[in-house]
């Protein structure tokens, strides 16, 4: 899941966008140190990751302007079939919008900022975090699934056969529910159903 997104210029934090708790402006301050000077030894190869305690920090290093994009992510998120995509793509936008302002060393304004956040949330659209929820047969896993999606809940039990995805949206946020089928002869399913998932009920 995509928790925070750091844009530093040197040092300095000059945009954040959080979607969950992880680093703090003092923990990415100490790292990013660390993320420009691999990038100058690299010698081009700027962009990479790192296991951060809990989270990975995927980054990527523009030298000649000194700009640094970081995704804060959790530990299962791929970071080469997916968040790297994801990050490359936000720098491109980003310095589509921004690239002659820091040409000129001018001040990027917040009314400019403002469209980083649109483009950032319609990422994180597309990231949406994986809820697997799994269970024994009757259990009521479809039952949460229907009252987080503000469903009916049907007044007969209808088992749920292999399984069922829906996309719900909570504040600004939106995830996938995986309710997965609880009968004994799907037993052995859950553990694939479960992988890369940021929680499980």
């Amino acid at each position: 899941m995509l928790r925070q997104v750091f844009v530093l210029k040197g040092n300095e934090i000059i945009y954040k966008r959080f979607y969950g708790s992880a680093l703090t402006n003092s923990d990415i301050e100490n790292i990013s140190y660390k993320i420009i000077t691999e990038a100058k030894k690299m010698l081009g190869k700027t962009t990479g990751h790192f296991d951060y305690f809990q989270y990975r920090v995927a980054y990527d290093v523009e030298l000649e302007h000194k700009i640094s994009i970081l995704f804060i992510t959790g530990l299962i998120d791929d970071f080469y079939r997916i968040i790297k995509t994801q990050l490359l793509n936000f720098k491109k936008y980003f310095f589509d919008c921004f690239e002659d302002k820091l040409k000129e060393k001018q001040i990027i304004n917040n009314q400019g900022l403002k469209r980083i956040n649109v483009k950032l949330d319609d990422m994180h659209r597309n990231l949406k975090p994986k809820i697997a929820i799994v269970g024994f047969a009757g259990v009521g896993k479809t039952t949460i699934k229907k009252l987080i999606k503000m469903d009916e809940i049907p007044l007969q039990h209808v088992p749920t056969i292999s399984g069922d995805i829906a996309t719900i949206k909570i504040g600004k946020l939106f995830f996938r529910l995986f309710d997965f089928a609880g009968q004994e002869q799907f037993k052995f399913l859950w553990k694939n159903f479960i992988k890369e998932s940021d929680a499980v009920l």
